[in-house]
């Protein structure tokens, strides 16, 4: 592994009063040792504390494989066939490209046609994308992080039409569908910030000064700041600090590398860096690459995007919550094979797995490599859905 990295540790800021408020969807984690210290740098010498130890310790089981789980019984496989599903991601660029993509080659597999809508981050043009999946009689709409509330009307016009409506990292996976909704997929959120906050932790040995970029119109931010936020007040309770900034997703290729340098030169005793979402990291790099050319702030990520396979082996970005969000695709299939077949939703959970740039190396992970492959090295057979096959009948 490249000896470049992003670290510096210094003596922290005081603890921001009643804790600064966090937000992100996905962000990226990693593992740690549990014992002796991340570094040789500034404050990560010398012993760890109880809280530290902890913080690194959870964050280590993060990185755990990850095993497949039923979410119900077997279902008929053939349920799909001849059926129509319209997919309606907020904005279909990144890694959500990769579940739009698998989507439509698992709907070859099932027989059923499916159409992607790009909302580009249009709330309107959301709305306008279901009014055409209802008029061209859609049998399946599924909602890729377009806030619920915002859509309400046209779902409830969808199901009326009997047309089945399932979100998609939109809530938590066990939350209870909002009205409009007939089931949902999604990531545990929850744990998701908690082992990025774990890790923060760890990595600079309780002495975090924390730079967070969020999407506050992204839904699930909220979920990942209430479990970050959980470990932050529990296990970082002395020299911490977070500030945020909020670029909405609509305006990430324009706002982001200003968000970025106006953060980091408001705070010039920041150590780490966390971009809510992959698709942010990708324009952030640059700027920090700009801004802080000798690597004195960490960067961590979410959803491993491919063009940050090289990075986090680098050691440029430290960690990446590792998801697949092709691999979401598979329990949607499943939620909607379900519903179309007259039988009660299930919670159905996305792979997750913390992805530390010592991983990346193991693992083979490369940009040379396909994104299936690199998925497959992280989840196994999470990611190609084979076990969903076998509970589907179909082999």
């Amino acid at each position: 592994m490249s000896s470049y990295s992003r670290r510096r540790f210094l003596p922290g800021l005081k603890k921001l009063s009643g804790c600064a408020a966090v937000v992100v969807l996905t962000l990226g984690f990693a593992g740690c040792t549990s014992g002796g210290s991340s570094s040789s740098d500034g404050v990560t010498d010398g012993p760890r504390s109880a809280q530290v130890q902890t913080a690194c310790d959870r964050a280590e089981a993060g990185t755990a494989e990850v095993q497949f789980k039923a979410p119900g019984g077997a279902v008929d496989g053939t349920a799909l066939e001849g059926k129509s599903i319209y997919v309606i991601p907020i904005i279909n660029t990144g890694t959500v490209t990769e579940y739009t993509r698998q989507m439509e080659e698992g709907g070859a597999l099932l027989g059923a046609s499916v159409v992607t809508i790009d909302a580009k981050g249009s709330i309107p043009a959301a709305v306008t994308a279901f009014n055409q999946a209802i008029a061209r009689g859609a049998d399946v709409i599924v909602n890729v992080a377009v806030q619920s509330d915002l859509v309400k009307e046209p779902m409830l016009k969808a199901q009326a039409a009997g047309i089945k409506v399932i979100d998609v990292v939109n809530g938590q996976p066990d939350e209870k569908a909002p009205e409009g909704v007939d089931g949902r997929v999604s990531w545990d959120y929850i744990k998701g910030g908690k082992w990025r906050m774990d890790k923060a932790i760890c990595d600079t040995n309780g002495h975090l000064e924390l730079g967070l970029i969020s999407s506050d119109d992204l839904p699930t931010g909220k979920y990942l700041m209430e479990g970050m936020q959980a470990e932050f007040d529990e296990l970082c309770t002395d020299d911490c600090s977070i500030v945020t900034a909020n670029v909405p997703s609509a305006n990430w290729a324009t706002g982001l590398a200003s968000a970025t340098t106006s953060l980091v030169q408001k705070n010039p005793n920041l150590n780490y860096l966390m971009p809510a979402f992959g698709g942010m990291v990708v324009p952030v790099l640059p700027t920090m690459n700009r801004i802080d050319p000798r690597g004195e702030i960490q960067v961590s990520s979410f959803d491993l995007e491919s063009a940050l396979f090289e990075p986090l082996k680098s050691g440029e970005i430290r960690a990446d919550v590792g998801t697949s969000f092709g691999g979401l695709a598979w329990p949607t299939f499943d939620q909607a094979l379900r519903l179309v077949s007259g039988q009660a939703a299930v919670i159905e959970e996305g792979p997750a797995r913390m992805v530390t740039s010592e991983m990346a190396e193991s693992l083979g992970l490369s940009a040379d490599n396909s994104m299936i492959e690199n998925r497959t090295l992280i989840f196994g057979n999470l990611a190609t859905g084979d076990d969903y096959k076998k509970l589907w009948g179909i082999k």
